[in-house]
């Protein structure tokens, strides 16, 4: 679009209000997910990501395209923070620390820094977004192999999903899990949340 002369100044603001989707995204994506479910909304917002990157490639003008990418901005970090959840709560201690340092950190660094090299080869900047969407869609299959997270399951009372989860965990890592993860009294303990805590006098 020509961003050149006086429009120059419009290439560094795409990038700021990029990252102001960033901001927002970094706002409400625990929240959402803490409300709906670490594996559902690390689902939805890859589909952001993923969905809008790709609507970026029709863009008719810079006030559309910036316009997508806040959006996109929003879902990759959303999507960067809940996976760092959820890999956080159904790993054990040894792969909690790989996946927390190369598994996210560190593929997230590696990613940014292939990006020259892409662009180096793929010179037009919609040939470029579509090759960085596609990843995003082959991970769809993935629905149906990462499990919720059993804390989240336990938080929102759902006992039975959380133990089938966990039993399948061990059955998978040739581990004895318990017959009955959760007794009677554990089921029965009352569910607080902020409201509960602030009603109380004393904290």
């Amino acid at each position: 679009w020509n961003l050149v002369c006086e429009d120059d100044w419009k290439t560094p603001l795409t990038t700021s209000l990029f990252f102001v989707g960033v901001l927002l995204g970094s706002f409400v994506s625990g929240q959402l997910s803490e409300r709906f479910g670490r594996k559902t909304i690390h689902f939805i917002t890859m589909a952001v990501q993923t969905g809008f990157s790709f609507l970026q490639i029709f863009s008719i003008n810079w006030e559309m395209f910036t316009i997508l990418f806040v959006i996109v901005g929003m879902g990759q970090i959303s999507n960067y923070v809940v996976a760092f959840i959820l890999g956080a709560e159904i790993l054990g201690k040894s792969v909690r620390i790989i996946f927390s340092t190369l598994g996210v950190c560190t593929f997230f660094a590696v990613g940014y820094m292939l990006l020259p090299l892409f662009a180096y080869f793929i010179r037009d900047w919609r040939m470029l977004l579509l090759v960085l969407t596609v990843p995003g869609v082959l991970c769809v299959p993935l629905w149906w192999f990462i499990p919720e997270s059993p804390r989240w399951l336990i938080s929102q009372r759902r006992f039975k999903e959380a133990e089938d989860t966990i039993q399948k965990a061990a059955k998978v890592n040739n581990v004895a899990a318990p017959v009955m993860v959760f007794d009677p009294v554990e089921r029965k303990q009352e569910k607080l949340d902020i409201v509960s805590v602030l009603k109380e006098q004393r904290m």
